[in-house]
């Protein structure tokens, strides 16, 4: 899938996530990441360098009580943006007046269609899980691209039935039961 173009996804979400919010989104994390680490692990050598590697696509993955990052390989040359997700956000915050005036975190991530966009994906996805209309997702992809293969990543891993749908505005939802008629024009996938 790899791109010279850019794979580029965008979320906004609270700058600070309830703690009992995060916990639960957290250990979904811990369960996902797994997942997508051993479907990505699939068929390599004994000898041969992981795919998933730390921030900067070096070390292991920082997975902490309050924070997760992750890259692709960088000795590989699969690493793009680092993928990072903070229970307490400390840079790319904005204030926001609507929703109470909560101010709210800006993240980008450019996988650059890396093997490790899966990893991304299905993360992004247990975020919308827990976070729902508290959080916004855009890609530069499609639900064709990448995202189909991470709906299903999450649903074997967590035993959900949710769906991934986009909007005509190019949002991603995750669904609980399919969408209703008379709602914002979504298109179904995964």
């Amino acid at each position: 899938m790899r791109t010279d173009a850019g794979f580029v996804h965008a979320w906004t979400i609270r700058a600070e996530i309830a703690e009992a919010v995060w916990r639960p989104m957290h250990d979904d994390l811990l369960i996902v990441l797994s997942a997508a680490s051993r479907q990505l692990e699939r068929n390599r050598s004994d000898d041969a360098l992981a795919v998933l590697r730390g921030p900067e696509g070096l070390g292991s993955l920082r997975i902490e009580p309050s924070a997760f990052g992750f890259n692709g390989n960088a000795f590989l040359g699969q690493a793009g943006d680092p993928f990072v997700l903070e229970r307490a956000a400390r840079e790319g915050i904005i204030a926001r007046v609507g929703n109470g005036g909560a101010r709210r975190a800006v993240r980008r991530c450019d996988t650059r269609g890396h093997p490790y966009d899966l990893a991304v994906c299905a993360s992004l996805l247990v975020l919308l899980r827990h976070l729902g209309a508290e959080s916004r997702v855009g890609t530069s992809g499609t639900l064709r691209t990448g995202w189909s293969q991470a709906a299903t990543l999450v649903r074997d891993a967590l035993g959900d039935s949710g769906q991934l749908v986009q909007t005509e505005h190019g949002m991603l939802r995750w669904l609980e039961a399919p969408a209703r008629r008379g709602r914002e024009r979504e298109r179904s996938s995964a």
